[in-house]
């Protein structure tokens, strides 16, 4: 190698190598919480496709012909678009933090079976109505707001803020680094009678990289998720109490991008593949995907 070619190669690891070691060595600090004292516009996708098959139904959805039989497979697709501003206050004197979520608009469109389900009614109720989370210095939301007549929808209130924020745990991680969290998020079908079920399980994030948007970083994280639910329950029935037995596991994955100087998920996508039974009297299986993508940005 030529004297030339030495000091070219010499000045390049001087410039470079410390470089790399810089960017592999930067940590990121993660967050279930937006940072105090801004509002963030947020709009949440939720696109669903499921498949329910009731025991006895003939495969390839075909009607049966017992009026008093199990109907054939149901399909469910569906579109809701959660448009949604966050207002997050200062800390207050107990060192806990608010965050105001109001759901700006929210539409819908939903068919089964190929046909239109009218879906107005269904998410009027959430249009222009705020729910509250309290947060602690550690993340943990110590206490839950919603009107009174949400109520019954507290479970999945709680599950679509966790959407919006990321589901993030608080900690630091540097590039190739991976952390798990909890995860608790409720059954996707409504069960008339019954208390609210959950799956729960767990998600891992991995720091991947590290990039700027402007004077701001970008974190990229992966993730992956699974959660299960096995559980017996009675519903009410015609006759009396009817016994009921669930088995349901999730397994999901996607990527985040998180901006840790503001504190916001800047966009997310995930999607769930979820695989399930139902045994009683009547059985049922169900099998579909749900996809999340999530878009944030911080109203300057």
């Amino acid at each position: 190698m030529s004297e030339r070619r030495r000091a070219f190669a010499g000045l390049a690891a001087l410039v470079f190598v410390p470089l790399a070691l810089a960017a592999q060595g930067e940590t990121v600090s993660l967050g279930p919480m937006p940072w105090p004292n801004q509002t963030i516009k947020t709009t949440m996708t939720q696109i669903i496709d499921m498949e329910v098959t009731m025991s006895g139904a003939p495969p390839g959805g075909a009607a049966r012909r017992d009026p008093q039989g199990p109907p054939g497979p149901m399909r469910s697709l569906g579109k809701i678009v959660f448009d949604s501003t966050q207002t997050v206050g200062g800390w207050d004197a107990e060192g806990h933090l608010s965050m105001n979520l109001t759901y700006d608009r929210v539409t819908a469109d939903m068919t089964m079976n190929g046909k239109a389900v009218p879906t107005q009614n269904m998410f009027d109720s959430l249009t222009g109505k705020t729910l509250t989370a309290t947060f602690d210095a550690q993340g943990k939301v110590v206490d839950f707001k919603a009107p009174d007549d949400l109520a019954a929808m507290m479970p999945s209130l709680k599950d679509l803020m966790a959407s919006v924020t990321g589901r993030l745990p608080m900690v630091t991680l540097a590039v190739g680094e991976t952390t798990t969290a909890p995860l608790n998020m409720p059954l996707p079908i409504p069960m008339p009678g019954a208390a609210p079920m959950t799956l729960t399980g767990q998600t891992t994030f991995k720091l991947v990289s590290v990039h700027r948007d402007g004077d701001e970083r970008i974190a990229s994280l992966e993730q992956k998720s699974d959660a299960t639910l096995t559980s017996s329950t009675e519903l009410p029935g015609p006759n009396g109490p009817i016994a009921m037995n669930f088995n349901f596991t999730v397994v999901g994955g996607g990527t985040t991008e998180w901006n840790p100087d503001s504190g916001f998920v800047k966009s997310s996508t995930a999607t769930s593949t979820i695989d399930g039974t139902m045994g009683g009297p009547v059985g049922m299986t169900m099998h579909g995907t749900i996809r999340v993508l999530v878009e944030g940005a911080v109203v300057r």
